[in-house]
């Protein structure tokens, strides 16, 4: 049986973030995790956070974060991330980065009031 042709780089991203919008994450993650790019990193990320992958999710979040250390959506991506495995400092300090860079950034604020209210900070929460 026949190998498919391997993609380029750039049309694997293509393919990897139309699969990521469509969510089949699998497809995704296997098109996105090889390559050098930090938004493809992060899609791959949030994918093996899908699939049930944390070591995998948490080394491309990593990888990505040192490529693109201030890109707001890596970093809200990540918060959440460290936010569902029960990293609250972890999560707060990510948040932080985000709203660092996009201060509007209403996914990080309400991740952010989701730390404060896991620490009984309802005041910072609101």
């Amino acid at each position: 049986m026949a190998q498919p042709p391997r993609l380029t780089p750039a049309n694997a991203l293509r393919a990897g973030a139309a699969a990521f919008q469509a969510r089949r994450y699998d497809e995704a993650h296997q098109l996105l995790a090889g390559l050098s790019h930090p938004q493809a990193l992060n899609m791959a990320a949030v994918s093996a956070q899908k699939l049930g992958n944390g070591d995998g999710a948490a080394a491309l979040f990593a990888k990505a974060s040192r490529l693109a250390p201030s890109d707001a959506d890596i970093a809200n991506n990540r918060g959440h991330f460290e936010l569902e495995r029960g990293d609250m400092a972890g999560a707060e300090s990510w948040f932080h980065a985000a709203l660092s860079v996009k201060p509007g950034l209403v996914a990080a604020q309400i991740g952010l009031a989701k730390v404060h209210a896991a620490q009984g900070a309802w005041g910072q929460a609101a």
